[in-house]
């Protein structure tokens, strides 16, 4: 057997299946692993300042710490929704184990990777699970019900593990033109090439986006800070100690807030070269190689020796940019992601990300107007309970 197809829709929901079986790290990571670090850092100098009765450092710490809990699980939780609900809405998808790469196709994009690209295969409860190594966080997912027996979803895990292993990292032959019957108005083209360095710095959150939250709020938190410091030691001045006990406790909540901030600061430190480790481990294997990327009005065309694509823009839930890199995101997956130096000049690359944001805002915009006409035209003509138009 040299062919096998498999015909599923996919469900946002699989994707808490499909999480069990990435390796340990990665669960640690993304059940908020990095975030434990920084509270245990924390938690002896708390301890020790509760003891003296020294509260400024813990407020201000704690406050910190907060909002970073508090951020980064609001912003994954905001992701989650946004890739389930994007892949409940993909439809019927086709993918098909073939000797020169794994294809996989929909009414939305079709992909052609190379043996090369995939990571692993592994089988769940309910799905079966191909990592890439495309992307850091990002599968494929089959569900097994897609198949008509056990002995036919073994055949089809055999038959992509004997490929994966058959291509030993070797480049394929050329490829096929895609079948692509309507790309698009071509609005910008780019050739560029990326480096294990530049994707450890990316991933380990090292490049820092050009318009984040904390870039355009940092004057309000450090603001908040200050007042929240300023306020307690005014309250120690103002008690009924004396002038000596006074002094003594602001100097006392002072060098307990340096203590504690002083150990956030180490813990983020130590998060970070923890991450870029685990990063350099995963990205050893990255296939990386020169790569063709085009926006068009419909979508994104990606060309590699170890690539074929072509994306709707209804793929991507946004595109973002970095002090060095112009990043399309899928979920929590950075899909296709531009070095800045691959432009010949900053304006450039900034058009080209003006240009790939507004493709994806038109599209869509386009597309929740017409989901909100179908919807308005389901409701009016399929609800018996509904009150006829008035005329």
């Amino acid at each position: 057997m040299e062919r096998m197809e498999v015909h599923y829709q996919p469900e946002g929901g699989d994707l808490v299946d499909a999480k069990t079986s990435l390796p340990f790290i990665w669960r640690w990571l993304m059940s908020g692993g990095l975030l434990s670090i920084m509270v245990l850092a924390i938690l002896p100098g708390t301890v020790l300042l509760l003891v003296q009765e020294l509260y400024v450092g813990i407020v201000v710490t704690w406050m910190v710490v907060g909002l970073v809990i508090v951020g980064t699980f609001a912003l994954q939780q905001k992701m989650n929704q946004s890739l389930e609900e994007r892949i409940d809405s993909v439809g019927e998808v086709t993918m098909t184990l073939q000797p020169d790469g794994l294809v996989e196709s929909s009414k939305r994009a079709w992909t052609r990777r190379s043996w090369y690209c995939v990571r692993d295969i592994k089988s769940t409860k309910r799905n079966i699970v191909i990592r890439s190594k495309s992307a850091l966080i990002m599968f494929h997912i089959v569900p097994l019900d897609a198949f008509s027996s056990l002995v036919e979803s073994q055949q089809f895990i055999a038959l992509a593990e004997g490929y994966r292993r058959d291509i030993d990292g070797a480049t394929p032959r050329s490829w096929l033109p895609m079948p692509v019957d309507n790309p698009g108005a071509v609005l910008a083209k780019i050739d560029f090439e990326t480096n294990q360095n530049e994707l450890v710095r990316f991933y380990s959150s090292g490049d820092p986006p050009a318009d984040s939250f904390i870039a355009r709020n940092v004057n309000s938190i450090l603001f908040g800070m200050l007042a929240v410091v300023t306020g307690f030691l005014w309250i120690c001045a103002n008690d009924d100690s004396t002038p000596l006990d006074k002094r003594e406790r602001i100097i006392g909540e002072l060098w307990g807030t340096v203590l504690l901030v002083a150990s956030f600061l180490f813990s983020v430190w130590l998060s970070r070269m923890m991450l870029r480790q685990i990063m350099k481990t995963e990205l050893r294997t990255f296939p990386l190689c020169k790569e063709t990327l085009t926006i068009t009005k419909e979508g994104v065309l990606a060309e590699s020796s170890h690539l074929q694509s072509w994306q709707s823009w209804l793929e991507f839930d946004r595109i973002t940019e970095t002090i060095r890199f112009i990043a399309f995101w899928q979920g929590a997956a950075a899909t296709h992601l531009i070095p800045k130096r691959a432009f010949a000049s900053a304006e450039q690359a900034r058009h080209f990300f003006q240009l790939a944001k507004e493709a994806l805002h038109d599209i869509l915009m386009a597309h929740d107007d017409a989901s909100t006409a179908n919807f308005a035209s389901v409701k009016e003509s399929g609800n018996p309970y509904q009150p006829p138009r008035a005329t």
